[in-house]
């Protein structure tokens, strides 16, 4: 297959190919075409009525949740993650 590809696209796939990260022009388009279908997944992904009202009643339930004092503080949850990402690494060395 022979693609025609305008002057300003050419100059941007061979830019990518200098840059070293790709190691030829089909490479670059394999990646944009690749990232078109995730646009394309990502765009087709939509939520059934009975979702999007699931979704709206846990956000309903977690916010009176939030009002009656009983959320964990940000700093908390980071401060656990930041922990168990440390004894994670720790184990992996």
């Amino acid at each position: 297959m022979n693609i025609d590809i305008n002057d300003k696209n050419a100059e941007r796939i061979a830019e990518k190919v200098r840059s070293g990260r790709f190691p030829c022009a089909d490479e670059v388009i394999e990646a944009a075409l690749w990232l078109l279908d995730e646009h394309d997944r990502a765009s087709e992904a939509e939520y059934s009525e009975a979702e999007l009202a699931e979704i709206h009643a846990r956000v309903h339930l977690a916010r009176q949740q939030l009002d009656r004092g009983e959320g964990i503080p940000a700093e908390k949850v980071l401060g656990d993650l930041h922990h168990t990402i440390r004894a994670v690494e720790s184990n992996e060395e």
